[in-house]
């Protein structure tokens, strides 16, 4: 998790109340993860990577909406039409959607064993 003020003009990583971070997650300055979200393992947050919110289909940076399951998917990037790139080019974007119950009664069996 980032987050350390240097220098003095970054923004500082918000992860509010409830929000679970799965394995190898990586939070980076200037970015808020919203109360009661869940976040896939090796999940990359950063203000410069896009968030589809397929909840209230928008594309975000910076945060992550409250109550979402967020997970790293690949999307076409513009560059892939250069001859280097044969066959495309691709850059990792954030889904996200609604916490499924399933998932949700998951993460809470996971904090009552920790208690």
């Amino acid at each position: 998790i980032g987050g350390v003020l240097e220098p003095v003009e970054d923004a500082p990583v918000i992860i509010e109340d409830g929000v679970s971070l799965g394995a190898g997650c990586r939070v980076t300055s200037g970015f808020r993860v919203g109360e009661n979200s869940i976040v896939g393992e090796n999940t990359l947050l950063t203000p410069r990577i896009p968030v589809y919110d397929l909840v209230e289909e928008e594309v975000l940076y910076g945060h992550l909406p409250a109550e979402r399951r967020a997970f790293t998917r690949m999307v076409e990037s513009s560059v892939g039409d250069h001859d280097l790139f044969e066959g495309g080019a691709y850059k990792p974007a954030v889904v996200a959607t609604h916490v499924e119950e399933e998932t949700l009664e998951a993460t809470q069996r996971e904090d009552a064993l920790r208690e």
